[in-house]
């Protein structure tokens, strides 16, 4: 097939305009000025995109679709209180089938906004068939939890058996679909979240990190999110501190930052990815180049919980690799990664002061639009170690594509489609969605799963959830 649109951004060549990209199976054969692909390829059958620009599909490298039922549930909690409550709900108040729901609608989410990857975090299971109902590509990290030592052996026999059950269930969809096993082996890949460091006690980070490097899984941890955390491992003070001697915890002081600490246990390597890194020390960033971890940013739901933000200006200078991800919805309210990008391009580190914060001013040239949405595309494929088969428009890589109306009236009049896309553009332009060569989403519809039946499911569980804060 063809896809033929206004412009092509390959991201690592230039933006070709009246472009066309040849498809043949799941990936890339060739692409360029439309009149030479037309002209080349008689027979193929054209799909035309006039007024849209045509981009690798959006890589969102840290989610957690089973949370997005709670989008706009928990409003207005200090970080600690929202932590507690979201952890109280997902237990408490909803149901596995509830998070196979919420899960399908974030995965409809991320394909009408132009996700095409994602880096989800997934604690109950029902998750991953969301990935395989989808279509969508993904890493699926099997979080882990427990502070305790004593617990850790018991913990990871937990793990094995989740990740028993992944392959299993990965297994009996393709059989159901008569498809390889090698189709999705190349579409997801399992992976492992131990939570943090203080939801994980050293014990358990020591048996995952020998467990990861024998099976050569890739390997997410939440770091250096919150003053509360770094309190806790610099200190043993804080709020965090104070839950784990109410629950009769034990907590060995480390008196270092929650980056060092990881860097003690021997955790950190090129298939770790950190998410938020937002309390670093000068010394940190030193520590995270030297291991040549990949850092997921994801400035929306940091500014909301109103955590910080992270330093993007002294993590690029230090060439570290950073993705962008929304985090889930439950923190951010939506999967845009458009509005991500604007967020990175607007980040507070970009600007210089005089000494006494007076006088700000942007650094020309710092950190553009175009910065930006490689960041979104080929940078997301680099921190999720995908950089070979996805990220950018070059012949031999995967058809994961998404195309962009820039002919509404937000985003007239396009001068130059990159910076349109990244100030200008909405998730809500994908007028296309491709993983692999297939269409997730074309003609305002999803193709993969039944939308309507959907969201009277979510429809329900949101009249369940206002009952309950009624009463």
């Amino acid at each position: 097939m063809i896809l033929s649109a206004r412009w092509i951004l390959p991201i690592t060549s230039k933006v070709i305009s009246n472009g066309a990209i040849v498809i043949q199976g799941n990936k890339i054969k060739d692409f360029g000025l439309a009149s030479r692909i037309l002209n080349q390829y008689p027979n193929e059958t054209v799909y035309k995109y006039p007024g849209s620009a045509i981009l690798p599909g959006l890589i969102n490298v840290h989610s957690h679709l089973e949370l997005t039922i709670l989008r706009g549930y928990l409003e207005n909690l200090g970080f600690w209180d929202w932590i507690k409550e979201i952890s109280h709900v997902k237990y408490k108040v909803l149901t596995l089938e509830d998070i196979g729901i919420s899960s399908l609608l974030g995965a409809c989410e991320a394909i009408r906004s132009g996700v095409t990857t994602l880096g989800d975090v997934v604690d109950l299971g029902p998750a991953l068939d969301a990935f395989l109902q989808s279509g969508l590509r993904g890493i699926i990290y099997q979080e882990m939890f427990s502070p305790v030592n004593s617990d850790a052996s018991r913990v990871m026999e937990e793990l094995k058996n989740k990740l028993k059950r992944h392959k299993k269930a990965i297994i009996n969809f393709n059989k159901n679909k008569s498809k390889s096993i090698e189709t999705f082996k190349s579409r997801l890949t399992l992976g492992i979240s131990p939570h943090s460091p203080y939801t994980v006690s050293p014990t358990l980070f020591d048996l995952i990190n020998q467990f990861s490097e024998l099976h050569q899984m890739p390997v997410c941890i939440h770091i250096a999110e919150s003053i509360e955390e770094t309190n806790l491992i610099m200190y043993g003070t804080g709020p965090i501190s104070d839950g784990l001697v109410n629950r009769g915890i034990e907590w060995k002081v480390p008196g270092c930052t929650p980056v060092e600490y990881l860097d003690r246990l021997g955790l950190l390597s090129n298939k770790v990815l950190l998410v938020h890194c937002i309390q670093l020390e000068a010394s940190d960033y030193d520590v995270l180049k030297k291991n040549n971890v990949s850092v997921a940013y994801c400035p929306k739901s940091n500014f909301k919980l109103r955590t910080g933000f992270m330093n993007l200006n002294k993590m690029l200078q230090k060439k570290i690799k950073v993705g962008l991800g929304t985090d889930s919805v439950a923190s951010n309210n939506n999967m845009d990664l458009f509005e991500e990008m604007r967020m990175a391009v607007f980040n507070p580190s970009w600007l210089e002061t005089d000494g006494n914060n007076k006088n700000n001013s942007r650094k020309e040239d710092q950190f553009s639009a175009y910065k930006a949405l490689k960041m979104a595309t080929l940078g997301g494929a680099l921190t999720l170690g995908l950089s070979d088969s996805i990220g950018s428009i070059e012949i031999g890589k995967k058809a994961d594509l998404i195309s962009v109306d820039l002919s509404k009236a937000h985003t007239r009049p396009t001068f130059c489609p990159v910076t349109t896309l990244v100030f200008s553009a909405r998730g809500a332009d994908v007028n296309m969605t491709m993983v692999d060569g297939k269409f997730l989403f074309k003609d305002n519809q999803i193709l993969t799963f039944n939308e309507s039946k959907l969201y009277e499911s979510v429809e329900v569980i949101e009249q369940r959830l206002k009952r309950l804060d009624s009463d």
